[in-house]
């Protein structure tokens, strides 16, 4: 049966002619919670809320409160809640801007009815009846006040009066705590209550948005149906009508369509669907004349335990062109893939080959085939490189490898890959370069080879015609210490240390030579850069074409011949010491004599027995500490008898050691006869255990008499210097501030200013009471104590005597006694009357030049406004576009100086001024003065970068000239654009770019070549700044100038 044979005209939802906003499965809820819903604070709901506590509750209050026979003041309260509830209402009604605003009318008479009842019970000294009528006041207000926070105002509010209640009123008929515990009881329910009814709004309202938003997501349509009693639609969403571009009200249309594609066996289908079970068809049909697909998903739905069937609908428009367009393409690949010339193929990522064309098999001369492995396994490690160099990536760069076909044939190809993500194929295309690569390979193999000998090699090369060089080396270069150019064209006999007739008839001998053979070598003596080199010389002779050349070839034996010296020198110094030396050397190897000098021939005689050197006893020692030399090649130390050729024991230092003796690994004993030193170190013993008691007591009687002595000595000498100083005072105190000593400068100058005689003992405050004032003394007499400490102080006071000021500069310092204790404290002073007078005036002259100096900017930059003004003014006489331009553009190079100046005389270092702050004045003023702020946006990054003024003023006019030509030509009429300027500083190179992202400059355009006024003037500015300008034109313009930053 069809979709109309079950439809009715009634049992569907629809609102005023509108489509639901919410799914069905929602609506029951909402209409539960239909209040909830409304604003809280709406006229009609707050009304309502208060006609029932005005009207029902407050009536009860009254009633209970006169049976009560409770005081007069809560029955009238009671009555004033039901007697100003309608009064508030017909106020907020009739006055519009209240409508809203009932709720604090309520509030607000709460507050007082609390605070009257809380009077009258404070008046009766909380009596029990009085205080229970107040706890129903307060919890009617809680009952009535439905907000969270008023509530909980109004809850501090009352516990606030209670608290006061309790301060003031001593005896309290009820329990303080049972009162508390009372009022927390009313007040906590309430707040509970309303805490909880404010949550459950708001996750109803959340979930309701959510579920809003899940129905009406874009990209699925959804249409609720109900077959089981009545065929009707039940709800549907906007996306519903958008893909088939229905528009409201949508009902009937959507009736329809299903009417029009959905066949009586679709319906049957639908109606024989089980829980869970799905439905689906694919219609087609012409939207805005283009065709369109469409996917209708049906599943079953139990919703208020009926049937129910949710249809889904989903545009698949776009997917089904993409399939056509992908079979489209897939055609064309086919045609690519086959008859390319080039080689193409597919291969997994074992390198196995799935399909190949024609060509790529010819590459490889048929002896690959499908199946096979392009990469044998000679060939994996490049393979598995090839693999990591895919990565996240989908292609590879071209790869050049070198194969060997089976049938034994080298050829090189350049492979291009790329990887299929869905099928983790490899398809690439492949090109033999073999005949290519050979011809290449051969040339410029034959190239470096010559190139590395001649310029990496150690010896300097050089190219002779006939005697005059052609070329040469870097090698020459470094060797001779002359540039290439003075080399070349110079003979080479001219490079001789030493050139007179008879070295150049030897050297022409040498080079006669070469016309019996095609090559000559000989030593010879070059003049070198501040040296002689000692060189062997090398004449080859090669032919380039038809011309005959000669490769000269020098090789540097200077250090090598000289290092040849100095050995034999030390080989002669070396035999001399061993042959003269007392100690005897004796080499061996393997118990076998290799060398021994006289010393040990005339200990034991010319035939040394290795294993009989010793006694007995000791020659076991020593055999025993040369294996153990031997095996763990450590020096070893020991004292041995040995038996001369007279059979005298001689006491010997032996040392065995490890050497090199001709290119053998040997073994090194050095004998040392000790007999008679040990004899005279005994003797020498004895004699000075019996001098030294003598001597030390003689050397510390001589001690203690120098010691005096020196001490007496150092004391004249202080004293000396202390009355020899002309400039300094030295004046030394006690720690109780008592005068101790004193220079004769010091005594002579305070004597002259003060009038008064510095005296041994007399305290520093009592002396200089007249002169210092009382806080200076005190200071110190504080410095005086941390100096007493071990502490230095260094400090400036000023002495008000007859004849004047005098300002003294006071270094104190602590004195130790032997004990480390301070015993006194030092005082050196000096006199800066004239450095402190000099310093003030110095002060008053820097106030005056920078007030100058302020004053010279403001008056320049005043005159530079002037002259804007002047010519603003003459542009407006003047109609010519081309001259009105040339005055504006004269204007912004004015205000680029002007500004530098404004900067100046409002900073206080004049020396240099915030480039990035000068920047940001410029370029805001510059696209103000185009008037197009709103089509151009400004984009800087700027660091804070300080220009001195002879830096800044080429740098604001060049700034000026390229944003002027940037706002001038970088963008057609009417269009949007972007100016960006960079700004930094590295080792101490400013780095200035500019750039938009206009229609840039003409390609034909020469770097920086231009004969209008602005790019020359830009090119001057950038040789005055003695920097760098280059311009970049692949994205718009883009100018990057470099230059020092000079100041200090």
């Amino acid at each position: 049966m069809s979709f109309t044979a079950y439809k009715k005209n009634k049992g569907y939802f629809r609102s005023e002619g509108r489509k639901m906003k919410y799914p069905i499965a929602f609506l029951a809820a909402k209409k539960q919670l239909n209040q909830n819903y409304r604003r809280d604070d709406s006229f009609r709901r707050t009304l309502i809320v208060h006609a029932i506590g005005a009207f029902v509750i407050s009536p009860i209050f009254v009633a209970l409160a006169y049976f009560a026979q409770a005081p007069n003041i809560y029955i009238y309260l009671g009555l004033s809640y039901t007697v100003m509830g309608p009064v508030y209402a017909l106020l907020c009604w009739t006055i519009p801007y209240l409508r809203d605003k009932l709720m604090f009318f309520f509030f607000l008479h709460f507050f007082v009815i609390t605070y009257l009842t809380f009077n009258a019970l404070y008046l009766s000294q909380f009596a029990t009846q009085e205080l229970l009528c107040f706890f129903g006041i307060y919890a009617l207000g809680s009952i009535v006040i439905v907000r969270l926070y008023p509530a909980l105002l109004y809850s501090i509010f009352t516990f606030l009066l209670l608290i006061y209640g309790f301060v003031t009123v001593e005896d309290v008929p009820l329990a303080k705590p049972f009162i508390i515990a009372l009022f927390a009881t009313i007040g906590g329910s309430a707040i509970t209550v309303i805490y909880a009814r404010t949550r459950m709004i708001s996750n109803v309202k959340e979930y309701a948005e959510y579920l809003k938003r899940i129905m009406n997501n874009p990209g699925a349509g959804y249409v609720l149906i109900d077959l089981e009693d009545e065929a009707q639609i039940l709800d549907y969403n906007q996306e519903a009508c958008r893909v088939f571009n229905i528009k409201e009200p949508a009902l009937e249309a959507i009736e329809e369509l299903f009417q029009q594609y959905f066949t009586e066996q679709d319906w049957a289908k639908i109606g024989e669907l089980s829980a869970g079970g799905k439905f689906k068809k694919n219609i087609q049909f012409n939207k805005y004349g283009i065709k369109h697909y469409v996917e209708i998903h049906v599943n079953q739905m139990i919703f208020k335990q009926k049937k129910a069937y949710l249809v889904r609908i989903i545009d698949v428009t776009d997917d089904v062109r993409k399939r056509e367009e992908l079979k489209v393409s897939e055609k064309k690949y086919r045609n690519l893939y086959y008859r390319n010339k080039a080689g193409v193929f597919t291969i997994n990522k074992n390198s196995v080959i799935i399909d190949g064309n024609v060509a790529f098999f010819e590459m490889f001369e048929n002896t690959l085939s499908v199946g096979e492995r392009l990469f044998t396994a000679a060939y994996m490690q490049d393979w598995e490189l090839i693999l990591e160099s895919f990565g996240e990536k989908e292609s590879s760069q071209n790869y050049q490898s070198q194969f060997t076909l089976s049938n034994g044939t080298e050829k090189t190809f350049i492979f291009t890959w790329y990887l299929d993500t869905r099928s983790q194929n490899i398809e690439g295309s492949v090109i033999d370069l073999t005949n290519i690569q050979k011809t290449s390979q051969a040339l410029k193999q034959s190239e470096e080879k010559y190139r590395l000998i001649f310029e990496e090699s150690n010896d300097a090369i050089l190219l002779l015609d006939g005697d005059k060089i052609i070329d040469v080396n870097r090698k020459t270069v470094q060797l001779f210490g002359l540039p290439q150019k003075e080399l070349l064209n110079t003979p080479l006999f001219d490079l001789s240390a030493n050139r007179n007739r008879a070295t150049e008839e030897e050297y022409s001998l040498h080079k006669a030579k070469l016309s019996n053979a095609r090559s000559v070598k000989f030593n010879w003596l070059f003049s070198g850069s501040n040296r002689i080199i000692e060189a062997e010389v090398t004449l080859i002779e090669i032919m380039f074409g038809n011309q005959v050349v000669y490769q000269c070839v020098i090789h540097d034996n200077t250090e090598q011949n000289k290092n040849l010296r100095a050995i034999r020198k030390n080989q002669r110094n070396m035999e001399n010491i061993l042959e003269n030396t007392p100690e005897g050397f004796l080499i061996v190897h393997n118990n076998q004599v290799l060398y021994k000098n006289p010393e040990i021939e005339k200990l034991v005689g010319e035939e040394v027995d290795f294993n009989n050197l010793f006694v007995e006893q000791d020659q076991k020692r020593f055999l025993r500490a040369y294996k153990r030399h031997t095996e763990e090649r450590v020096i070893q130390n020991l004292q041995l008898n040995l038996l001369n050729q007279d059979q005298e024991e001689l006491l010997m230092d032996v040392a065995i050691v490890s050497t090199d003796f001709e290119e053998v690994d040997a073994t090194l004993i050095i004998m040392k006869d000790v007999s008679v030193q040990n004899t005279l170190a005994k003797e020498m013993l004895r004699a000075e255990l019996a001098e030294e008691s003598n001597k030390k007591l003689a050397k510390e009687i001589m001690d203690r008499i120098r010691a005096e002595k020196q001490l007496e000595e150092q004391f004249l000498r202080t004293k000396a210097i202390l009355d020899s100083s002309s400039n300094t005072f030295l004046l030394t105190v006690s720690k109780e501030t008592a005068v101790t000593s004193f220079n004769t400068h010091c005594l002579t100058y305070f004597s002259m200013i003060l009038n008064k005689e510095l005296r041994i003992g007399t305290t520093f405050e009592k002396y200089f009471q007249d002169t210092i004032s009382p806080a200076r003394l005190r200071l110190f007499n504080r410095y005086i104590r941390e100096v007493s400490k071990g502490k230095s102080r260094q400090f400036e006071v000023i002495m008000e005597a007859r004849a004047g000021e005098y300002w003294m500069e006071i270094f104190m310092n602590p004195i130790f006694d032997v004990e480390g204790k301070v015993s006194e404290i030092s005082l050196v002073a000096h006199d800066i009357s004239e450095k402190k007078k000099s310093s003030i005036e110095i002060e008053e002259s820097l106030r005056e030049k920078e007030v100058l100096l302020k004053e010279i900017h403001h008056r320049v930059k005043n005159n530079l406004q002037v002259i804007s003004s002047i010519l603003n003014l003459q542009s407006s006489f003047v109609e010519d576009e081309q001259t009105l331009e040339i005055l504006q553009e004269s204007r912004n190079r004015i205000r680029s100086m002007a500004i530098i100046h404004e900067n100046l005389y409002r900073t206080e270092d004049f020396s240099s001024i915030n480039f990035s702050n000068y920047l940001d004045n410029l370029t805001s003023s510059l696209v103000s003065s185009y008037r197009i702020n709103e089509k151009v946006q400004l984009r800087t990054d700027l660091e804070e970068v300080d220009l001195i003024l002879d830096q800044a003023i080429p740098c604001g006019l060049l700034v000026n000239e390229l944003i002027t030509n940037a706002l001038k030509y970088a963008w057609k009429e009417g269009e949007a654009g972007a100016i960006f300027i960079t700004l930094r500083e590295h080792d101490s190179i400013v780095y200035l770019e500019i750039g938009d992202d206009g229609i840039g400059l003409p390609t034909d355009f020469e770097k920086m070549n231009s004969d209008t006024l602005g790019l020359q003037l830009v090119l001057t500015l950038v040789e005055q700044l003695d920097g760098e300008i280059t311009a970049d034109i692949s994205n718009g313009t883009k100018y990057l100038i470099k230059f020092e930053n000079t100041k200090p």
